[in-house]
């Protein structure tokens, strides 16, 4: 079996933000062409910061789990799904009624998903913890994949340490 997943829609956000600022801006840039420059850079980081950040594409190819980041300074990821048996997960502030959220109230949440997987139920031993940013609706299939075609098991890392909570 195969999971294919793009990048969050926000990146392409990004880049329509780039573009609409612009023309709108046509007039001002001719005068403010360095302070244009310096807040339309700050607004990306900032948008980039908390809307895309750990943007990824992600595919399953059998077992083999490849997670490509858009940005270079996160480095790709290729895991052999086999070496664990269960995972937890955490939802950042784009699913605001998740029972499994992470951070202390909706938009103080951290905004990307986490994943982590286990080889046990009390997560002690051999632990990864993947960060992901996919669109919405994604997480989910993602998460109904590692289930049934995988066969990993959900458990509850709340009582293990608590890596969300």
């Amino acid at each position: 079996m195969k999971l294919k997943l793009s990048y969050s829609i926000t990146i392409y956000l990004i880049i329509v933000f780039i573009i609409a600022c612009v023309f709108s801006n046509l007039e001002s840039i001719r005068e403010h062409t360095l302070g244009f420059i310096f807040y339309l850079t700050l607004i990306v980081i900032a948008f980039y910061f908390f809307l895309s950040r750990y943007s990824c594409k992600l595919d399953i190819d059998g077992s083999i789990l490849h997670i490509k980041y858009l940005m270079p300074w996160n480095k790709d990821i290729h895991i052999d799904l086999k070496n664990f048996k269960y995972f937890d997960y955490g939802r950042g502030f784009y699913n605001l009624v998740s029972e499994r959220e992470k951070g202390f109230m909706n938009l103080l949440r951290y905004p990307y998903d986490t994943i982590i997987l286990s080889e046990g139920p009390d997560f002690s031993n051999n632990i990864l913890i993947l960060k992901v940013n996919l669109r919405l609706g994604q997480f989910n299939k993602l998460l109904n994949y590692l289930k049934a075609p995988v066969g990993l098991k959900l458990t509850d890392s709340n009582g293990s340490g608590g890596y969300f909570w």
